[in-house]
């Protein structure tokens, strides 16, 4: 019969036996032995709650709401007032889309993020499902690429990075 050690310390630790805590231990794997004790790794399968089965998965991540990010460098402040200004028309343009009238998915707001020791500037452009991201991505970014990118490229005399994200508030 074999045996595992339990409790915190080995004056307290009692004997019990390995069946009684893994009774299907062979079902599980081999199990390999050092002198008396078997030393098993059970891994439990995935269990998702019931409140989250309805969203789509990505490999494990929960696609809930979605961003699309735009990052670049900026010289210093006055540039990145010069770009907030410019990134308020940007944003008026998404809001007062017609694609975002009416429709199952809601533009979700934005956020703005400035690192003043790296300037990077980051601009991110919230959606409440992946649906939503997709009709912006099909229906207002190519007018926003045509209209606004040149400009905020002029402006900060380089390349905008584009990206889309999974978002989730913490």
């Amino acid at each position: 019969m074999m045996f595992r050690l339990l409790g915190a310390s080995r004056t307290l630790a009692r004997r019990v036996p390995m069946a009684a805590l893994m009774p299907a231990a062979a079902s599980v794997g081999k199990a390999r032995t050092f002198g008396a004790m078997a030393l098993t790794r059970r891994v439990p399968a995935p269990v998702m709650c019931p409140s989250v089965q309805h969203q789509r998965g990505l490999c494990g991540v929960t696609v809930d709401m979605t961003c699309r990010v735009y990052s670049c460098k900026v010289a210093d402040d006055a540039m990145a007032h010069q770009l907030d200004l410019l990134m308020d028309d940007f944003l008026e343009h998404i809001e007062n889309h017609e694609t975002f009238a009416e429709g199952p998915g809601t533009f979700g707001g934005a956020s703005r993020l400035v690192c003043k020791s790296e300037w990077d500037y980051k601009f991110i452009v919230k959606f409440s499902d992946i649906d939503t991201l997709k009709l912006f991505m099909a229906h207002v970014q190519p007018e926003l690429k045509e209209d606004f990118l040149p400009r905020i490229e002029a402006l900060i005399g380089g390349k905008v990075h584009e990206q889309n994200f999974v978002y989730d508030d913490i």
